[in-house]
């Protein structure tokens, strides 16, 4: 049971007050994240190296790892000071009121990046800022995980907070890997980059493990990202459970989830179709329609009679001969899915040399599977 004094200190100086946040990022879709701050109600967002910088109250945060779809993880900002020697880290260190951030009973895991800084070594930096920290809130060996992050550049030191725990590309949903899996967040920024319409439909014609068909399906049907996972802050002092109820109670009755396929994903693979229609069938993602077909013989008109989407992730192997491979799929593209926006990954510069003359085409760059890949859009 918290102690009253304890409770109101929280109240007043972390409940109570507006924060910086950062929303890291993959490289290149920072301003799509920013677009989506403002989306949901957070105006005060600027673009920085790495994500995005926001200030909030605490409850914003709280919403904003629930309903971010490009975000990797979302830091607290705690404090930024200037420490030369570790008597000074730890002077500043012992001022911070860990009490009021961290629960009783947590893990603790300490991150340290050092550059330009006479403050280099990495592990006794840890090593120090553990010490003042559990002289505060002892560290009982918990389950409840606690990053910290610790980056100091040329002596000046940021403090910052993890409210996600795990990565936020992490939906709680998938529990299958793919040999180059494709995370939701790249996802959701191609699908965005794609001019993606939850009110068209979608064709995911090389499907995998069905990242893209998940992602458009909870985005169909108004399911935030995050609606299947917990998050580090929910074991903070500051949270209140009955508050993130009615958020996710006010959240619950915009769900729109329907029986009328909308999204359309196929593979070669019966084996990875079937993985996706067991997902889809215990969350009850009714609108993905799932077929194991060649994308070669696929014709969109049978499946649906409107105009939408047609998004492809082509796999590795296509990497042999891959000018031959891509100028195929390009090549069926434009004879069975005219009028089509079309959305696909490219493994690199050379793969653009199969599109085909004079055809209007973005092109951006998007981590994927530990490499940089090409996603090239083409207008409908």
């Amino acid at each position: 049971m918290m102690n009253t004094s304890l409770e109101k200190r929280i109240k007043r100086r972390i409940i109570g007050r507006d924060h910086i946040f950062f929303a890291a990022t993959a490289p290149g879709i920072e301003k799509l994240c920013q677009q989506e701050l403002k989306n949901i109600g957070i105006k005060d967002a600027s673009v920085t190296a790495g994500g995005v910088l926001f200030n909030a109250r605490l409850k914003d945060c709280f919403r904003a790892n629930l309903l971010l779809r490009t975000a990797n993880r979302i830091l607290m900002r705690m404090t930024t000071f200037k420490a030369t020697n570790f008597r000074q880290f730890d002077r500043q260190m012992a001022k911070i009121p860990w009490e009021l951030y961290l629960p009783t009973g947590y893990q603790l895991n300490i991150n340290v990046t050092s550059k330009n800084s006479r403050l280099y070594h990495k592990g006794a930096l840890a090593e120090h800022a553990a010490a003042c920290i559990r002289s505060r809130v002892p560290d009982q060996s918990g389950l409840n995980p606690q990053n910290i992050f610790i980056r100091v550049i040329e002596d000046r030191l940021t403090l910052s907070l993890d409210s996600s725990g795990e990565l936020l590309h992490k939906r709680g949903l998938k529990t299958t890997a793919a040999c180059a899996p494709l995370r939701a967040t790249i996802a959701a920024a191609a699908l965005q980059l794609a001019g993606f319409n939850p009110d068209e439909p979608l064709i995911d014609p090389m499907c995998g493990s069905g990242t893209f068909a998940i992602e458009c399906s909870l985005w169909s049907n108004r399911i935030p990202p995050g609606w299947f996972r917990d998050f580090a802050f929910m074991y903070w002092p500051g949270f209140k459970l009955q508050q993130w109820n009615y958020l996710r109670g006010q959240l619950r009755q915009n769900f729109s989830v329907t029986p009328l396929a909308n999204i359309f994903a196929s593979d070669h693979s019966q084996r990875a179709c079937q993985s996706l229609r067991t997902l889809a069938d215990t969350y009850e993602l009714k609108n993905i329609n799932i077929q194991a077909r060649n994308f070669f013989k696929l014709n969109p008109g049978v499946l649906t009679k409107r105009l939408g989407l047609v998004i492809l992730n082509p796999p590795y192997g296509l990497r042999l001969n891959q000018r031959a491979q891509y100028s195929e799929i390009f090549k069926y593209l434009k004879h069975s899915f005219q009028g089509w926006k079309v959305g696909i990954f490219l493994p690199d510069q050379q793969a653009l040399h199969a599109l085909p003359e004079r055809l209007q085409f973005k092109q951006y760059i998007l981590p994927h599977g530990g490499t940089r890949r090409i996603f090239v859009t083409i207008p409908g």
